[in-house]
């Protein structure tokens, strides 16, 4: 065997065509014979008992070399920066934002040599080294899992599996991921309380812009019948909270029967209407609450297998859900700022 381009592992000189060279008949490791004679036995004796192969060892590092510039070359051929993923260490191209493997959020602040040499270095890391082995880990012992304890290949929904909807729905995907696992095993999902709160913005949020837009425009509709009343008859909502002021519970609905009473018809309809738009948000929020996150795993679901369908490379699939996946933060925010000018507008007035 060659050694031309092999250190000896006593004095970490290489070896050179003079060398004398001694070659463990254990494991196959070369010494110079100086060195050899000088320990008076093979540098890995204490790993022999662990069955250490010296070529084996010498073969796989020299593929991860191989490995290595093959993927320095294949970067500067491309033009782009390649990205190790920190959770699994699947190497990524730069436009990506989550893995295409495992779907975790991709560091781009990192660049391709040293993505490559950081990811080399954490599968070298004993597990649960804590900080100061792997400082991007957060919490001494535990690393971030998008998957939620899930491996990649489970199946959530006929030909999608748990990887695909990490990579679809980005933020909160350990969440996402274990709630569809549970919808699809028992059938049952979770109350969605930020769908309670946000209803139709929460939809429009998660990019399920049909739904979205239909239960936004009604909820619209709701406020802003409250709001004209509450603009245009402010009369007669001041006399109206003016008649519940120190009403118990029980004689509430009393209160509110002989109040209504006394109303001519036009202010008999105003206050139907308001009350009927009171009670039409509640319904609605009740209802995204119940239903929100398993409309959300039907959107993921399909959106997911039409773009396996109609795709005809994992590239393009690849692009789609990252295209369609994930938040729309945008859209969030307008929606936010929309709702504060319409609930303080007729403070204005």
């Amino acid at each position: 065997m060659d050694y031309s381009n092999h250190r000896c592992p006593v004095c970490e000189k290489p070896f050179t065509d003079d060398n004398e060279v001694v070659v463990c008949p254990e494991c196959g490791a070369p010494h110079h014979r100086e060195c050899y004679e000088e320990i008076g036995r093979c540098y890995y004796e204490d790993k022999h008992k662990d069955g250490f192969d010296y070529k084996a060892e010498k073969s796989t590092e020299q593929s991860q070399d191989t490995t290595k510039n093959n993927y320095y070359s294949d970067t500067n051929s491309r033009g782009s920066d390649i990205i190790a993923c920190q959770n699994c260490g699947t190497f990524n191209v730069s436009s990506n934002d989550v893995c295409n493997n495992c779907g975790a959020p991709l560091d781009k602040s990192a660049s391709s040599h040293s993505a490559y040499d950081r990811h080399t270095e954490e599968r070298q890391t004993p597990p649960h080294a804590g900080n100061h082995a792997n400082p991007q880990q957060p919490f001494p012992g535990f690393a971030f899992d998008p998957m939620g304890g899930l491996k990649s290949e489970d199946e959530i929904a006929e030909n999608v599996t748990v990887g695909e909807v990490a990579k679809f729905t980005k933020n909160n995907s350990p969440f996402f991921c274990r709630l569809f696992h549970q919808i699809k095993t028992s059938g049952r999902s979770r109350l969605s309380f930020v769908g309670l709160f946000f209803h139709g913005g929460w939809l429009l949020y998660r990019k399920m812009y049909k739904l979205g837009a239909v239960i936004t425009g009604i909820m619209a509709l709701f406020i802003i019948s409250q709001l004209y009343i509450e603009t245009f008859y402010a009369d007669l909502m001041k006399n109206f909270t003016g008649a519940m002021d120190g009403m118990s519970y029980a004689s509430m609905f009393d209160a509110i029967g002989a109040f209504y009473q006394k109303l001519d018809s036009e202010d008999k309809l105003v206050m139907c209407v308001y009350a009927l738009s009171s009670i039409g948000q509640l319904m609605l929020r009740v209802l995204c609450a119940l239903c929100g996150n398993r409309w959300y795993y039907k959107h993921t679901i399909k959106t997911i297998q039409k773009a396996k369908q109609t795709s005809g490379t994992s590239e393009h699939t690849e692009s789609v859900l990252q295209s369609k996946g994930g938040v729309n933060t945008a859209l969030a925010v307008s929606l936010v700022i929309t709702y504060y000018v319409l609930t303080f507008l007729p403070n204005f007035f």
